[in-house]
């Protein structure tokens, strides 16, 4: 999970605020405030085969900069 987190970070580093791990396979991911939380979402879908692989499974939370959940996805939809 470390991994995959680092990577995240890497991708997105000037939109991402931080991420922070809340289980073994489920992270919450908060953007900064000029990030539009459904591009950023797609984005991160569409880029996440090439983040993990098939057999991995993570749930990803998109918070926006006021900490309100706007989306919420798994690697395995």
């Amino acid at each position: 999970m470390e991994n995959i987190i680092q990577q995240i970070n890497q991708k997105y580093e000037g939109e991402i605020n931080h991420i922070q791990k809340v289980g073994k396979v489920e992270i919450s991911i908060t953007l900064n405030r000029d990030v539009k939380t459904a591009d950023f979402a797609q984005k991160l879908q569409d880029d996440l085969v090439k983040i993990i692989d098939e057999l991995t499974i993570v749930k990803i939370n998109i918070v926006d900069a006021d900490g309100n959940l706007c989306d919420t996805f798994s690697s395995n939809q």
